[in-house]
């Protein structure tokens, strides 16, 4: 679940948190976690302190980014698709 602190918190399904990520800087995360066939979380935000609309990979098992990419564009909308990560941007 992504907050309007920038942080994602997975949940056990007990209901007890497993872990958060915080990015850092204040953005909020508006699009629906995607879990790739590797397993790894991806989600957008608007922001963070390396820049505007970043793409973030995360470890499922401790949240520990893999990577991030920097879109430019604040990203607000997500679709679910299977095996795809389609976010939507545009320029403010």
């Amino acid at each position: 679940m992504g907050d309007r602190d920038n942080t994602l918190t997975k949940f056990n399904p007990a209901g007890t948190v497993e872990w958060t990520s915080n990015r850092g800087f204040e953005g909020d995360i508006w699009t629906h976690p995607a879990v790739g066939a590797n397993g790894r979380i991806y989600f957008a935000h608007d922001q963070n302190t390396h820049g505007v609309g970043m793409v973030t990979a995360l470890d499922p098992d401790d949240g520990s980014l893999k990577w991030e990419y920097k879109v430019g564009n604040f990203i607000r909308q997500s679709r679910s698709r299977p095996s795809a990560l389609p976010f939507i941007s545009w320029e403010a």
